[in-house]
């Protein structure tokens, strides 16, 4: 239900100042000539919004605001029928027909005058509230909300739970240091980059959402609209394949009771053919087929048990997986790859790019997710289900290759229309393992988007097949100097202002720096990530929005504060420069950092595998690049296989100040140099590298902007 809205002053305020911090926003407001002082927050762990005034000198002013019977339904058009309401002393009580459903509005005090009047509107059910305020000096007034769909008893708990609301604010506070103390942690060179982990880690906590029989990762937070679904809280909905973008985000921070909400959802959600969940309002009404939700799904929970070791959940959920396997796989066809004609559109396949049957991207998530399942599969016994598992993703990984690659081109085809999955899957239609051109049974689509970045970051392609879409990423056709355009500017269906067109969102510049990452491309990784990282500072502090204009760089709709935006600050971070990829099951951990060249120094604290927190510590003169590296608990000491990629051939190397004969590897624009550690002990490991002269036409890591302001905690 929409409690709430419309909630404004009168005479209506200038604003000179907005704070924001993770425990609420807090504005200073110029009221008819008076300065007025203005925080809202939201309780903890209640569904209560306090909003406090307080005038320094005094003040008189009015607050009104509107409560209609709006369900938060898919395209609701709103209810008719009467609000039953009830006024007494500080408080407005509003009833539906139902004995369940019910609201309130409490002020602290009595407030001087009240009025409440019917505003119903094109058959929707409303009223519209309005009282009287005067402050003397020094004075405030607190407006706490609070609603319910679950009856008096759930309205009492809530209205228990508000108690002081001064302690509300204490314990919100309080809450916001226990998940510094408690999350991933970075000090860099670049302060700004530690700021951006922070506070996209409050935000990720602030996405999980409890509603009646719900609790699941929501898409963002935005404004309603105004047409039908005006009920509708921006993106405050369960989105699949959002959610599960954001919990791998979750993860990646060590938020692994977070990530396990989210994924139990998504499993409860599965409908018992095996599709995977597309969209639910926090009414509980529900979408599902869409061809990238389901195997994301099942991506999240394989790297669910290699982050945190969790079997039982694992097992608990493993007939999801089993559903989910074998829907998808009756549909594969001989080409060993899924349509859309069956699942459903992901993310970025609509507008200019709707009408393929097989998107490239969704193809490789299947492909990843097969082969992570098989890990999981082994860890859990199922040595049986283990097989099929991995013969299935090479079948698939194989399909990517044959039916999407041309040699001649050098490039992976983005989708194959309707036509070339009919025809393939009658049998009319070959691939090309020679690597010649696809056969013409496949029409394919060979202009390039940043969704191709996707089955590259997850280790579905080889970089090496992926030079060229990797090269127009990091240039100007794709790359606003704020992030990157899911298609290009020269491709005829352009346009700065369309999501799915030109457009620059945070979401699809993560996935190129995380693929750039994955490619050894370090320094445009690098460039592309910190794109993310001042956005969260730029238009709209600690918050990350979903679309940007593709060629001006301001907002332009969408949802302000998007998750799987916030997602990609900590996923290229932590997958990318770091290189972490974990396996609690069997204690082992891989890190392969690529550090900016322009930091001289990193600490990383709290990097949590299973139950074993890290911690690294870097530091760099000249050549020579010193890593220590401690496991700070757990009961197992990881085994380590460290791979640091380093802008330099080796020339010496010291493992706990004993020299050490390393064997360093090219991979990409760096030398790989592994090594293998149990950490027992605190390790340390002392690179020394020639440094090349730069050469013209080399990436290299661009020089940091100048960051904004750090925002206030």
């Amino acid at each position: 239900l929409r409690v709430l809205k419309g909630l404004r002053l009168e005479p209506a305020p200038r604003v000179r100042a907005v704070t924001v911090t993770p425990v609420g926003i807090e504005r200073r407001l110029e009221v008819n000539g008076a300065a007025v002082a203005e925080r809202i927050f939201v309780a903890g762990d209640a569904p209560v919004v306090v909003v406090e005034w307080r005038a320094g000198s005094g003040a008189a002013f009015s607050i009104s605001w509107e409560t209609d019977r709006r369900p938060t339904w898919l395209n609701s058009p709103g209810a008719p029928g009467p609000l039953r309401w009830r006024r007494q002393g500080r408080a407005l009580l509003v009833r539906e027909d139902g004995p369940d459903d019910a609201r309130l509005f409490l002020f602290s005090r009595a407030p001087e005058q009240w009025t409440v009047s019917d505003a119903s509107d094109e058959g929707v059910a409303a009223l519209a509230a309005r009282v009287s305020v005067r402050l003397a000096p020094g004075e405030s007034l607190r407006l706490a909300v609070m609603g319910t769909a679950e009856g008096d008893a759930a309205l009492e708990e809530a209205l228990g739970a508000l108690g002081d609301a001064p302690a509300l604010v204490l314990a919100r506070q309080a809450a916001a240091r226990r998940l510094e103390g408690e999350r991933l942690r970075i000090e860099a060179s670049e302060p700004l980059a530690g700021a951006a982990l922070e506070w996209a880690e409050h935000r990720l906590g602030s996405y999980l959402v409890d509603a009646p029989g719900l609790r699941g990762l929501v898409a963002g937070y935005g404004a309603s609209r105004r047409e039908a679904g005006s009920g509708r809280s921006g993106c405050a909905g369960y989105l699949g394949c959002d959610a599960c973008w954001t919990a791998l985000a979750c993860l990646a921070a060590g938020d692994f009771a977070t990530a396990g909400d989210a994924l139990r959802f998504l499993a409860e959600a599965q409908h018992i053919t095996g599709d995977g969940l597309q969209a639910s309002t926090t009414s509980g009404a529900l979408r599902r087929q869409a061809a990238d939700s389901t195997p994301l799904c099942l991506l999240l929970l394989a790297r669910y048990v290699a982050w945190t070791g969790d079997l039982e959940v694992a097992a608990r959920h493993w007939e999801f997986v089993r559903r989910a396997y074998e829907l998808w796989r009756t549909d594969l066809g001989r080409q060993g790859l899924t349509a859309n004609t069956r699942a459903g559109r992901g993310g970025p396949e609509a507008g200019a790019l709707a009408g393929g049957a097989i998107p490239f991207c969704d193809a490789g998530i299947w492909a990843a997710a097969l082969r992570e399942l098989a890990d999981a599969a082994e860890s859990l016994g199922d040595e049986p289900f283990a097989i099929g598992l991995r013969r299935g993703a090479a079948r698939a990984r194989a399909a990517l290759e044959r039916s999407f690659y041309s040699q001649a081109r050098g490039a992976f085809a983005s989708q194959l229309d309707e036509r070339s999955h009919a025809a393939s899957f009658a049998g009319t239609g070959t691939g090309s393992g020679s690597g010649t051109e696809p056969a013409s049974a496949w029409e394919h689509e060979w202009g390039q988007t940043a969704a191709q970045a996707v089955p590259l970051l997850l280790g579905a392609v080889e970089p090496e097949r992926m030079a060229g879409w990797l090269d127009a990423l990091a240039g100007e056709e794709f790359t606003a100097p704020w992030g990157v355009r899911l298609i290009g500017r020269s491709d005829p269906h352009y346009d700065p202002t369309s999501l799915q067109g030109g457009a620059v969102c945070p979401l699809y510049t993560g996935w190129v720096s995380w693929a750039e990452y994955a490619a050894g491309r370090p320094g445009s990784a690098f460039r592309h990530w910190w794109m993310n990282v001042e956005q969260g500072f730029r238009h709209q502090r600690g918050a990350w929005p979903e679309v940007l204009h593709g060629e001006e760089g301001r907002s332009i709709g969408g949802c302000p504060d998007h998750a799987a935006s916030t997602a990609m600050v900590i996923a290229p971070l932590v997958f990318g420069l770091l290189g972490a990829e974990p396996d609690a099951p069997r204690h082992r951990l891989r890190l392969r950092p690529q550090l900016p060249e322009s930091w001289d120094h990193l600490e990383v604290e709290r990097l949590r595998v299973g139950d074993c927190d890290l911690a690294l510590r870097y530091r760099r003169e000249a050549g020579r690049h010193v890593f220590r590296i401690e496991q700070e608990s757990g009961a197992v000491p990881l085994r380590l296989v460290f791979e640091p990629a380093l802008p330099g051939r080796l020339q010496a190397a010291r493992v706990d100040g004993r020299a050490a004969q390393l064997d360093a590897r090219p991979f990409g624009e760096r030398w790989l140099t592994p090594l293998q550690l149990a950490l027992d002990h605190e390790r340390t490991i002392e690179l020394t590298v020639q440094t090349p002269a730069p050469v013209a036409g080399t990436t290299t890591d661009p020089a940091a902007p100048r960051p904004p302001e750090a925002p206030h905690h």
